[in-house]
């Protein structure tokens, strides 16, 4: 474990994360608190989308999915670096993380809630890529 833990650290400030805020308590972030900060980071997502949606009017879903995502992503920009910064190394994050995909493919209208979950996630993963890249039009980057 301390092994992980050390490895989480340096992937932190490898992203560009160390400032002092984000070094205090490090030692203590394990896979159980990233999966922590990423069902927080997806509710709040869920609760951005939500609102976004509702008040789209006739502007397509996946430019206001698009939107809502990368403004929340500036808003809590530091969250953002510590989660995917540590993706890589954490199955339990990345699992949680399908859920966000999930979300945002169903919210843009990629996938239906037939669809299968795995499937739907990858669209949903694919989708949040293009975003972050700058691919989007409404890419944080």
């Amino acid at each position: 474990m301390a092994t992980r833990q050390s490895h989480l650290v340096g992937r932190v400030r490898a992203s560009g994360a160390g400032d002092a805020s984000l070094d205090d308590g490090l030692g203590k972030l394990n896979e159980r608190n990233l999966v922590a900060l990423q069902r927080g980071w997806a509710r709040t997502l869920l609760a951005g989308l939500d609102r976004a949606i509702e008040f789209a009017g006739t502007t397509p879903l996946s430019d206001v999915v698009a939107q809502t995502w990368c403004t929340l992503a500036r808003e809590h920009e530091r969250l953002r670096r510590v989660l995917d910064a540590n993706l890589e190394w954490s199955s339990q994050l990345r699992n949680a993380t399908d859920l966000e995909y999930r979300m945002l493919a169903l919210a843009a209208g990629l996938a239906d809630l037939d669809d299968d979950m795995r499937l739907t996630a990858q669209f949903g993963q694919k989708f949040r890529d293009s975003i972050s890249s700058g691919e989007s039009s409404h890419s944080v980057g």
